[in-house]
């Protein structure tokens, strides 16, 4: 797996809002700086939680420069990706299951007690 985290001094910056997607990550410029859309479709504390760990794992992707659109391509590590392959099967999607859950148990322990309380 590739390493993670993005300089602070580099840190985006970030909204989260509700929307129609589970989630996802948009990306846009606005006076040069970077900024980054979460959207999550969702109410439920544990998986608003998980949802924005697995889509922080997208903006480092696109941060670092393995994950790249170009028009209807996708690149991945310098290797464009058959876009017929299912979401499951898209390796920056394997990526970022697989971190979603090591950021979701690296959360803060008052975070972690509040999302998992009734």
């Amino acid at each position: 797996m590739l390493e993670s985290g993005i300089p602070m001094d580099k840190f985006p910056l970030l909204t989260i809002n509700s929307n129609n997607f589970y989630g996802y990550v948009d990306r846009k410029n606005s006076k040069g700086q970077r900024l980054v859309n979460i959207a999550i479709n969702s109410e439920n504390k544990y998986t608003v939680a998980k949802t924005v760990c697995h889509e922080f794992r997208h903006v480092e992707q696109f941060y670092y420069g393995w994950l790249k659109q170009k028009g209807n391509y996708s690149i991945w590590l310098d290797e464009e990706i058959d876009t017929c392959i299912s979401y499951r099967e898209e390796p920056w999607e394997i990526d970022a299951f697989y971190f979603e859950d090591i950021y979701f148990e690296n959360l803060p322990k008052e975070i972690l007690l509040d999302i998992c309380s009734p």
